[in-house]
């Protein structure tokens, strides 16, 4: 992943294009997926030994 700076939050818009709401995990964030059908959030983030993993983010 590197030096680049990657975010660490999530921007979530309506089908129109309009921002919802924001959420804001305290880690940085690569690759995001979402699964509409379980309203999930899939990302690989930075854990606190700064390597990356897999985690979820559940919308509901």
């Amino acid at each position: 992943i590197g030096s680049e700076t990657l975010p660490s939050e999530i921007t979530v818009f309506d089908w129109a294009g309009i921002p919802i709401t924001k959420i804001k995990t305290g880690c940085s964030l690569s690759n995001i997926a979402v699964d509409g059908k379980d309203n999930t959030i899939y990302v690989i983030a930075e854990n606190e030994q700064n390597a990356y993993e897999l985690s979820c983010l559940s919308l509901n």
